[in-house]
């Protein structure tokens, strides 16, 4: 069987999920939905903070035997503007991963976002999300999207049957071009004196942006269709017996 021409590129911390359930979470109901081992790649990224090296071991330990191939950065960060230069730092250093360059898409995903397809099975919505990349160079990301986002009012530039235009891009799980990821990285990098001063997602939307000649260059799921659901929110527990996690 053909594997998927998708790598995973997984951003995780010590500092975040690992030391909760979530972190299982999310790679448990993705490979309930689609076994890791048919993605084309799997990487991942682990942000370590001073002090918390035995624990990164673990979390290494533990994305290896789930068949992911594992780099690190250590350092010293806050919640807040401190944390959104350190992953945009993250998304630097993985854009230059071989292992994600052996693809030709790759799925955005934080460690704490399950996606939810209801309507169909979720490879033919990642299929559909690759169809959409192939078929038109001026769509850079094509996403999914929490429910509560989208009934708070998310911009929608063009509706379709079950995908709107957003003049957004976000960090929930994305299928991106790895090539428009390592581009935009590079325009990130090129510009980083004023990239330190903006929110890490709204500097990827920019970069992203400008590799296209569309503004509708953003594909979003309608969350009726397809969506996902943030684990790291305060009724964890109810979400997780919800989901079966």
């Amino acid at each position: 069987m053909n594997k998927l021409p998708i790598s995973i590129c997984f951003f995780t911390s010590t500092k975040g999920h690992f030391k909760e359930s979530t972190y299982a979470a999310t790679l448990d109901h993705l490979n309930y939905q689609i076994p890791l081992s048919e993605f084309g790649a799997l990487y991942s990224h682990i942000k370590i903070s001073p002090g918390e090296e035995e624990l990164a071991t673990k979390m290494r330990i533990d994305l290896e035997r789930r068949g992911f191939f594992v780099e690190d950065t250590t350092a010293s960060w806050t919640r807040g503007a401190e944390h959104q230069v350190e992953y945009l730092k993250d998304m630097r250093k993985a854009s230059n991963s071989s292992i994600l360059n052996s693809q030709p898409y790759m799925l955005l995903l934080e460690d704490d976002s399950i996606m939810i397809s209801e309507k169909v099975k979720l490879i033919s919505v990642l299929s559909d999300m690759v169809q959409f990349l192939q078929s038109n160079q001026n769509i850079t990301s094509t996403r999914f999207i929490r429910k509560p986002d989208f009934d708070g009012g998310v911009p929608v530039l063009q509706r379709e049957s079950n995908y709107f235009y957003s003049p957004y891009f976000d960090f929930q799980p994305a299928i991106l071009r790895f090539r428009d990821f390592f581009l935009a990285n590079k325009v990130l990098e090129d510009n980083w004196e004023n990239v330190v001063n903006t929110q890490c997602e709204m500097a990827m939307r920019l970069a992203l942006n400008s590799l296209s000649r569309s503004k509708l260059n953003h594909i979003v799921w309608l969350p009726e269709y397809t969506h996902t659901v943030h684990l790291g929110i305060p009724n964890y527990l109810e979400v997780k017996k919800q989901y079966n996690l």
